[in-house]
């Protein structure tokens, strides 16, 4: 059997790993949301339009 690593060389591997996850997630969350509002953002500028225009439309029936 080999040597084994020091144990602050483990505890420290370990941290890395946990940091890297955390960070990923956190930059895959950070876009998902950014993301998700422009998306709302270009959704609601086209349907917030048509609206406007609807409601300001006459009608032929005078009301």
């Amino acid at each position: 059997m080999g040597p084994s690593a020091p144990l602050w060389m483990t505890m420290l591997y370990y941290v890395v790993c946990i940091a890297t996850l955390l960070v990923g997630v956190v930059m895959l969350v950070k876009e998902t949301v950014r993301r998700l509002s422009s998306l709302a953002g270009s959704l609601f500028r086209p349907v917030h339009t048509i609206a406007s225009l609807n409601r300001n439309r006459k009608t032929f029936n005078g009301n």
